[in-house]
């Protein structure tokens, strides 16, 4: 019986070969692909102990690039988000509401806004932090080089 196969997901590991730590994310990310390789049933319904699906095998791409416009806009949006406390005057009282606000500046250094990062980005590649690690259809995206927190980001 003819059926369509599911195309692997994609984890791009924006890379600079010149850092440290962006080669150990790279060891990194290289033993997490061969894991989920190894471990993919074909089964997509395991889960991991918060009760998310577990990620089956998927397609790293390492790239000495810059992202596209379009790559950064979805980076901004997938990053990691930082709880900020803003003071509102609530029924005469004042009282502290989250308020969740990008952190570009840890994806473009200085970077005040999306259009402000790309122009930074264009200007300086440098500015762009490497590594960054995306995980486009989870919606997904992570400078930070510690394993267990890549793992989880990914799902293994």
């Amino acid at each position: 019986m003819f059926r369509f196969h599911k195309t692997l997901d994609v984890i791009t590991l924006f890379h600079n070969a010149n850092s440290p730590e962006s080669r150990a994310v790279y060891q990194i990310m290289k033993k997490a692909s061969e894991y989920a390789t190894a471990n993919s049933s074909g089964n997509n319904t395991m889960r991991n102990s918060r009760g998310f699906e577990r990620r089956s095998q998927f397609k790293l791409e390492i790239t000495e690039k810059m992202p596209t416009r379009d790559q950064l806009r979805c980076i901004l949006d997938y990053i990691q988000r930082v709880p900020l406390f803003k003071a509102n005057v609530i029924d005469g009282r004042e009282r502290y509401v989250e308020e969740v606000t990008p952190v570009i500046g840890a994806v473009v250094k200085g970077a005040k806004n999306e259009f402000d990062a790309f122009l930074r980005m264009k200007a300086n590649p440098d500015n762009f932090h490497r590594p960054m690690v995306v995980d486009w259809s989870r919606g997904r995206a992570s400078s930070v080089t510690n394993e267990l927190v890549l793992m989880d980001m990914i799902g293994l």
